[in-house]
């Protein structure tokens, strides 16, 4: 049953500030439905004797109660659990990304050492005329103009398909 403080009555004369301590734990003591609803849950669980150790001497360290460190810990628990789950899922996507890439890296470094072959094969057989050193130079700006041209669209393109999904969403 709720009894607020003010119905409180010393059964002997004390000074104010003792009433005010007293009514403030009868007040304590007296707890209405609402605030019991309001009041936190309680979990209670055991640790081993070194586990409760360790959170002891952890309290100790930071200044704090044992129940700030493992209300602490069970939140911060709350707050990542998905993270925590989904982590060896991730860590394999992960793995399969960089095996993709470094297939990727072998497979363009092997056509580079093609081209730059057939470049010295090219420029080894253009270059013993002077015509043909002029033809071999020539074709090698066009093709670098080519490429160029061709990086800049797909670039302007990619920047263009990023805009699309940025301002949808």
């Amino acid at each position: 049953m709720y009894t607020p403080w003010t119905t409180f009555k010393p059964y002997r004369p004390i000074d104010p500030k003792s009433l005010y301590i007293a009514a403030s734990c009868r007040f304590q003591a007296t707890i209405s439905p609402l605030q019991r609803e309001s009041r936190k849950a309680r979990v209670e669980t055991k640790l081993s004797r070194a586990d409760f150790k360790r959170v002891d001497d952890l309290a100790k360290e930071d200044g704090v109660t044992k129940s700030e460190i493992v209300r602490e810990a069970v939140l911060w628990y709350l707050a990542h659990r998905d993270e925590i789950k989904n982590e060896p899922r991730d860590t394999m996507i992960a793995t399969s990304i960089e095996a993709m890439t470094n297939r990727v890296c072998a497979m363009l470094a092997r056509q580079g050492r093609l081209v730059a072959t057939l470049f010295e094969l090219t420029y080894t057989s253009m270059s013993q005329t002077k015509e043909g050193k002029e033809a071999f130079d020539t074709a090698l700006t066009s093709a670098k103009q080519k490429m160029a041209k061709a990086v800049e669209k797909d670039e302007r393109d990619l920047v263009e398909a990023m805009k699309r999904v940025v301002k949808a969403k």
